[in-house]
């Protein structure tokens, strides 16, 4: 059911939008590895699938991942569901561990180290989260940067439209792959701001 999840949401986004993807072999066939995108909306998860080789498992905000319409297909797609320690440390140090557990497996885990959806387009602060994963789990992290997604439905722009263009273009840069031993915080904003950047 995980694979199949993984190709329905694939092949939606291909029928709405035409992703002009550039440095996908970036991404690994095969071993554990880290993928950091720039949060600009609701469907970043999917754009980042669209252009996948392989399937892999998505950090979610446990708010919307507990969305009684939506659960069903999270859980079976692999969602890993998280919360910051204020909002709740059962579903913090859960969503660490089943992290962890990925990547061991050897899987494909998309963490956004902004830790949340802009609302003005720009880059936003990256938090400690992704450093906490890397410590953990010495994988390479893979930054991609995702732009003309801002503005778009999904998006938290003021001025979105009610629905969007069908085939909006949208870009999907995956830049060079940052070493864990390499990893830092302002590494990863500087990978981000160059991928995002006109």
């Amino acid at each position: 059911m995980y694979k199949l999840a993984h190709y329905l949401s694939k092949l939606i986004v291909k029928l709405l939008y035409r992703i002009n993807a550039n440095g996908i072999s970036g991404i690994p066939e095969e071993g554990a590895a880290v993928i950091a995108p720039n949060h600009v909306s609701y469907i970043d998860a999917l754009l980042i699938l669209a252009i996948s080789k392989r399937p892999a498992r998505f950090v979610m905000w446990y708010k919307i991942y507990e969305n009684k319409f939506l659960n069903w297909f999270f859980k079976r797609a692999g969602i890993i569901p998280i919360a910051s320690p204020k909002e709740s440390m059962k579903h913090f140090r859960a969503a660490f561990d089943e992290i962890e557990k990925a990547l061991s497996n050897g899987e494909l885990v998309v963490f956004f180290p902004e830790g949340a959806i802009t609302y003005d387009g720009n880059l936003q602060e990256i938090k400690g989260g992704i450093e906490h994963v890397i410590k953990k789990n010495p994988v390479p992290v893979i930054p991609v940067g995702l732009t003309g997604v801002y503005g778009s439905y999904f998006s938290r722009s003021k001025r979105k439209p009610l629905l969007d263009k069908w085939l909006r273009k949208l870009d999907v840069k995956v830049g060079e792959p940052i070493h864990p031993s390499e990893l830092s915080r302002s590494k990863v904003y500087d990978s981000l701001r160059k991928l995002t950047s006109n």
